[in-house]
């Protein structure tokens, strides 16, 4: 065995260039901010000198111990010393002013207050008492924040904070997370945002109509927002059955960089008059909190013509339509959101719908996943065109559905088998029975347990 020339105590790490290092640093303490740094110091005696010169890498300056115990004052101002002239992002946790809070807010005051024109992000995590955020709102309010890119708050109880408004404003923001609080929108405020989630318990308390004008004027006067997430405490959303009522003109406006859009607020009738009014071609998510956003039958003519969602990943389709104009407009519309990769039917009834559905193969290149959710008389003849345009050689630029999920009153189950469609269908009877034990069926052949009685 030829014995290696390398000392024993030569390790690789001592000879990475400089800016490898630099790049290996802002990487971890992306994930550890607190620790790396420290450990960062341990390493050897070149790592330790290039962390003291990295400023940025003691940029975060964390609150999750008591800010009175000494040791814990100690390390952050040594922190803030070695940031020097760095950007800084503070964090605060519930843990740090859980108990004495004014006191606590006090000293951390104390040591971040002088450096408000430095912060570049402040975020409070968990539920810190309203009494310590406003003491902290007082502290800064007359401070000048011009880099501040980053504000967010998740707080879980206290309901009676308002946003503070630093001096001079906030120019630089870019991210704007609050929960739970007394949102004050002013258009001139927040004209560089990219991301805004707001949870404000009053929101449905100012009506349907307001939240609407409300959330329209975001979208003006927000003309870089990407993401926009809206909650409140709603008792009294109207059923799904009204939605189309109080939909009603507005002037159209466009909005080209919003991707993300969640509306938890009346059932989902704020989303549609949004879709309604608002030309939104960048969009990609649409999502009501924990629950799907459904597309209504009255809005296929919309997103057929006036606002075709061509970036949607995921769509969620309510069957319940009215008449012939809204049955010939849903094609019409799915044709239009080329880039699907989810789609979910509901109560959508296969004897009326059913010539198209075999194309949406064709019409959606991307699409991996369909979901038919209490969708009666689904024709085998569809499916078999399905599973045949899925087989089709000449078809190799459209990818293969990935699964179907049917759920009926039966107990249909899926299985997501690349290249075919598998559907596994069972009667009460055998509902004992094994994986092992069923039946495959590359085509359905024998779906009369989702037939509508």
């Amino acid at each position: 065995m030829q014995r290696s020339s390398t000392p024993a105590h030569f390790s690789h790490i001592l000879v990475l260039p400089e800016d490898l290092i630099y790049h290996i640093f802002l990487i971890c303490s992306d994930q550890e901010p607190e620790r790396f740094p420290v450990i960062a110091q341990l390493v050897c005696k070149l790592w330790n000198n290039l962390a003291l010169s990295y400023t940025s890498l003691w940029s975060a300056v964390i609150f999750d111990r008591s800010p009175l115990d000494l040791e814990v004052a100690r390390k952050t101002n040594e922190r803030l010393k070695r940031a020097q002239a760095a950007l800084l992002d503070i964090h605060i946790f519930e843990s740090a002013v859980h108990q004495s809070a004014v006191n606590k807010m006090t000293a951390i005051c104390h040591l971040i207050e002088p450096l408000v024109e430095r912060w570049r992000s402040l975020t409070i995590h968990g539920n810190v008492s309203e009494r310590a955020l406003k003491l902290l709102f007082e502290r800064v309010k007359t401070s000048s924040a011009p880099y501040l890119q980053s504000f967010a708050i998740d707080n879980g109880y206290s309901i009676g904070w308002k946003l503070p408004m630093f001096r001079g404003g906030m120019p630089n923001l870019k991210t704007l997370h609050v929960s739970r609080c007394k949102f004050t929108w002013k258009p001139g405020t927040f004209a560089n945002l990219t991301e805004l989630a707001v949870d404000d318990p009053r929101l449905p308390k100012r009506g349907l109509s307001q939240v609407i004008s409300l959330i329209r004027d975001i979208l003006l006067h927000c003309s870089r927002l990407r993401v926009l997430i809206m909650c409140g405490d709603s008792p009294n959303d109207p059923p799904i059955a009204r939605r189309s009522t109080l939909v009603r003109e507005r002037q159209q406006l466009k909005h080209l960089t919003i991707e993300h859009l969640e509306i938890c607020l009346f059932q989902g009738a704020v989303t549609d008059a949004l879709l309604h009014s608002v030309q939104m071609p960048s969009l990609r998510h649409l999502h009501q909190k924990d629950n799907h956003y459904y597309i209504s039958g009255f809005s296929f003519h919309v997103l057929s013509a006036f606002n075709p969602l061509s970036n949607l990943v995921n769509a969620y389709i309510d069957g319940s339509m009215k008449g012939q104009a809204e049955r010939s407009a849903l094609p019409l519309a799915l044709r239009s959101m080329k880039n699907l990769r989810e789609l979910a039917f509901r109560k959508l009834d296969f004897n009326q719908d059913a010539e198209w559905f075999s194309d949406l193969l064709t019409w959606l290149p991307k699409l991996h996943t369909l979901n038919l959710f209490s969708c009666p008389r689904i024709p085998d003849s569809s499916l078999r065109d399905m599973a045949k345009k899925a087989n089709e050689t000449s078809l190799e630029h459209i990818p293969l559905i990935a699964g179907i999920r049917v759920a009926s009153k039966s107990g249909v189950e899926e299985e997501s088998v690349p290249g075919q469609i598998f559907i596994f269908s069972r009667s009460p009877a055998k509902a004992t029975s094994t994986p092992s034990q069923r039946e495959e069926l590359p085509v359905l052949l024998d779906h009369s347990t989702l037939r509508s009685p």
